[in-house]
């Protein structure tokens, strides 16, 4: 099995060091965890589940199982904490906490029947990245018609929507198209351009980010009037 991970790490060196950098923002929030609020703790708990089931994809490769299944429950759990956040983040307004409720429920009974454990659920995880998105433009249009925030850059939320809108927009055509990019179909050298460098890169920017969130926690108290 060791010999297993040294030859996928040799192969896409870029999946390493994607799942090293989920561990930058859990080092940055545990160093500053005195000063989290609650929308932090819950991005927190978000990125540890995350880590959880990267360890198990990594086991699961490294012994030559199939895991695409991991990957499908990875996203739908992370979808769920992904909407108690923006749940949180967006409480000023009923309104939109009601879009986010909505949309949340919608994905997560998208994904429960569109599961599959043999194929990476391409439709539901498009689904999922729109639903993101619009999350992120409910937070930013609070942000715009409240003003409520004095200086944005270090305003841990905007952070955190910044990560999750590169993100979701970044992948949103690779599972669009999963067909043609991350099937069991889909050519090996296509695979590994889509799944082992492009969605890599995402991740590692994502995670870059919630870094930064993490650590503009010490100024969330003075900078929202």
């Amino acid at each position: 099995m060791w010999e297993r991970f040294l030859s996928m790490s040799s192969k896409s060196p870029l999946l390493l060091l994607a799942s090293i950098t989920t561990w930058l923002p859990i080092i940055v929030a545990v160093y500053g965890r005195k000063k989290l609020t609650l929308e932090l703790k819950i991005l927190l708990f978000y990125l540890i589940v995350y880590v959880i089931f990267d360890i198990c994809e990594w086991v699961t490769a490294a012994a030559k199982l199939h895991n695409a299944y991991l990957h499908n429950i990875n996203e739908s759990v992370g979808m769920i904490i992904t909407g108690w956040l923006y749940f949180k983040i967006v409480e000023s307004s009923p309104t939109k906490q009601k879009v986010v409720i909505a949309l949340t429920l919608i994905t997560v009974l998208n994904s429960i029947f569109r599961f599959s454990w043999e194929e990476v659920a391409g439709y539901s995880f498009t689904l999922n990245k729109a639903a993101v998105i619009t999350f992120v433009f409910l937070h930013f249009h609070s942000i715009i018609t409240e003003i409520k925030v004095s200086n944005i850059l270090t305003h841990p939320p905007f952070w955190i929507s910044a990560a999750f809108l590169i993100f979701a927009c970044g992948t949103l055509f690779i599972y669009l198209f999963w067909q043609y990019t991350i099937s069991t179909t889909t050519q090996k050298e296509l695979y590994r351009l889509y799944f082992s460098i492009i969605s890599q890169t995402f991740i590692c920017i994502f995670m870059i980010l919630l870094s930064i969130a993490f650590w503009t926690s010490k100024f969330s108290k003075q900078n929202v009037e």
